[in-house]
């Protein structure tokens, strides 16, 4: 909680600072301005919505219990979580592929579409280590997931996965310094990724048949008809 209030009041000393209270007229901003601040504005909205139920449900309660320590992402003994990990993937089979070989590095959260990416991003009680994005999904692009993803994760590592990548997306992913991953791919690359992200691996290699009938059936699938 003290969290949350910390990182809201920082948005709102930005937002002063920058602003001063002045009225910004609608003509001084881009389509992609105003994009982008209709996105922080819902983003803002939903994590002063979550702070609000939160504070009024400690009110009414005031002598429950401190919560779970999974939720602060501490365990009991003192010993920290396992990490979250976004993936943000359309294509089903690919999306199983890499739950299947993120999992082996931490807790997965997986998502099929900007709208949902934006959802976790917006819930300021969900920590996240590393996301791996596609850059094309039905209801947008993987970029715009990977910009507000920086903006909250400053040291996270953030893989972007596609088949076909154009010079304008090359230069936002540098911006936002998420790695790029071009499909088809090694299944060991996503290990490498998230190692080098500070993810080892925590557990068991899958079996050697495991890994071939994965590599065979959903990966080159996966490139074929997510590219």
């Amino acid at each position: 909680m003290q969290k949350t209030l910390r990182m809201l009041k920082e948005c709102v000393d930005e937002a002063n600072g920058s602003f001063k209270g002045v009225d910004i007229p609608s003509q001084d901003l881009s389509f992609e301005q105003a994009t982008e601040a209709l996105a922080m504005v819902s983003m803002l909205q939903r994590a002063c919505s979550q702070l609000e139920e939160r504070a009024r449900g400690i009110l009414a309660a005031p002598h429950q219990q401190a919560p779970d320590a999974h939720a602060s992402g501490v365990c009991q003994l003192g010993v920290a979580a396992r990490p979250n990990i976004l993936i943000v993937e359309d294509h089903a089979p690919m999306g199983r592929q890499l739950h299947t070989l993120a999992s082996l590095h931490g807790e997965v959260i997986a998502t099929e579409t900007v709208e949902q990416a934006f959802g976790v991003l917006g819930d300021w009680t969900v920590n996240l280590d590393a996301a791996i994005v596609d850059l094309h999904l039905r209801d947008g692009s993987g970029l715009d997931v990977l910009v507000w993803f920086r903006d909250r994760f400053r040291e996270a590592g953030a893989l972007m996965v596609t088949g076909q990548l154009t010079a304008e997306a090359e230069e936002v992913l540098r911006d936002v310094r998420a790695e790029i991953l071009e499909k088809p791919f090694p299944s060991d690359s996503i290990h490498q990724f998230l190692e080098l992200a500070g993810l080892p691996r925590q557990g068991p290699l899958p079996s050697l048949a495991k890994v071939a009938a994965l590599h065979e059936t959903d990966m080159q699938d996966a490139a074929a008809q997510s590219a």
